[in-house]
Order: C-alpha cells, then structure tokens, then sequence
C-alpha cells in the first residue's frame, strides 16, 4: 500500500460527505484541491494560484492544490464502510493543514481536470 506514495509523502484518510467528496466523482489516480472555509490567518501555507473569497476572518481559500488521491472507499453504490474516507498523499505540514481544517473549518474538495494538472 505504501509503495503508491510519492517520496517524502504519507498516507492521510479523510472521512468526507457525498457532496464535499465531489458526489463520488473522485477516484484513485485522481487529483484534488483542497479549500476550506474559516479564518486563513489559522493556515500559514503557501499555494500557486492564491485563491481566496471572503472576508479576512472569515473567507474560503484554496487550502492545499493537485493533492494525489489514493484510494477511495465508501463513495460509490455497493463499497459497504461505515465512513467513507478518501486516502491522500501528503506530507506532515499538508497533513496537519487538512486535519485542521477538517477539525476547526469547513473542508471542501474540488477535482482537477487532468490538463489542469503539472504531472
């Protein structure tokens, strides 16, 4: 299972919704950005592209982007889990933010076209 995992990444499961999980759309092999909604003085990473709506303590942002997906379970009709999760590949700080942001903000999950990607 670990061997999947770019070098100086680890596994991260997150539990996710239907709707923030992109309505079972996302697949492993797939890319996600992350956004999250809460104050963005709380995350002090940097990422391309700084997207942000909103207020300054209150806005949504994008969190982390082209975050590798895994593995997936629970999202499509017939995969029985108790909690569907989404596998990630990240590193410790990237872990830590999604955590957070998972635990004190609101997380949300885009899917990356694959021509959007810097693969």
């Amino acid at each position: 299972f670990l061997t999947q995992f770019p070098e100086g990444t680890q596994a991260l499961s997150l539990p996710f919704d239907y709707v923030r999980g992109v309505s079972g759309h996302v697949q492993a092999g797939d890319y996600v950005d992350a956004y999250a909604t809460g104050d963005r003085g709380n995350f002090n990473l940097k990422t391309k592209g700084d997207v942000s709506v909103g207020a300054k303590k209150q806005s949504t942002f994008l969190l982390l982007g082209e975050i590798p997906v895994i593995e997936v379970l629970g999202a499509n009709p017939g995969q029985e889990t108790s909690v569907p999760t989404m596998t990630l590949a990240v590193s410790k700080m990237e872990a830590a933010a999604l955590i957070s942001a998972q635990e004190t903000a609101k997380l949300w999950f885009t899917l990356v076209p694959e021509e959007d990607t810097e693969r």
